[in-house]
């Protein structure tokens, strides 16, 4: 599109972000991936069910095997939240950046046709 051909003043609906606000929730997500990312490392850590001991073997494997299952779906949790985080930083950032760079086009252009016509 030639630059003759975009608008000097947006056009359509508007958006209106609150980047502190989202950077707030990225940080939130960041911190419960460590938080759950940490428990799931000392239960998969863990022996579950060593207390259980010869007599009650069936139930001790149980345990551990329920440790895994938990410890594998909280590392997973942690994954996801780690990924969310990174998401709405790069989404955040990308929309701040793309603010400014129209921003900066726009009062260009807006200097350029002022040089142009005379004024200023």
């Amino acid at each position: 599109m030639s630059e003759s051909a975009l608008p000097v003043r947006p056009t359509g609906p508007r958006v209106t972000v609150d980047v502190d606000e989202i950077r707030s929730v990225a940080g939130f997500y960041r911190a419960a991936a460590t938080v759950v990312g940490d428990a799931a490392d000392r239960i998969g850590a863990d022996e579950l069910g060593e207390w259980a001991g010869a007599d009650y073997s069936d139930m001790g494997r149980r345990y551990r095997d329920m440790g895994r299952v938990i410890a594998d779906r909280l590392a997973e949790q942690s994954r996801a939240a780690r990924r969310l985080a990174d998401t709405l930083d790069r989404g955040v950032t990308t929309l701040v950046h793309t603010d400014a760079e129209i921003g900066d086009d726009l009062r260009g252009r807006g200097r350029h046709r002022a040089d142009e016509s005379g004024g200023r």
